[in-house]
């Protein structure tokens, strides 16, 4: 007996999965590129978090703030190369304090 049948069709799934979610999240940015001209583009995570090697997690930020005000605040300590506001994913507003 072999499941490979089973396993590639697990696989397939799941590729289809991560291809609707990676179109749900480009619709998403150009929502949100349109809405907002002119404002840098932001990773926005609604339940995990994305990180490198060099990332570093600030809590407590105000509702209020943006990711240029990040960056201004932090560019004393080197090149800011991404900033990620977690924000609620029904209503998209950042999750703040």
């Amino acid at each position: 007996m072999s499941d490979t049948g089973d396993t590639q069709e697990d696989i397939e799934a799941l590729k289809a999965e991560i291809a609707k979610m990676e179109a749900e999240a480009a619709e998403h940015e150009a929502a949100e590129a349109a809405a907002n001209p002119g404002v840098t583009p932001v990773t926005v995570v609604d339940d995990g978090v994305k990180k490198d090697g060099n990332s570093v997690y600030v809590g407590q930020v105000e509702y209020t703030c943006t990711p240029e005000d990040l960056v201004t605040h932090f560019k004393s300590c080197g090149k800011v190369e991404r900033v990620t506001i977690m924000c609620d994913k029904i209503s998209g507003k950042p999750k703040g304090e």
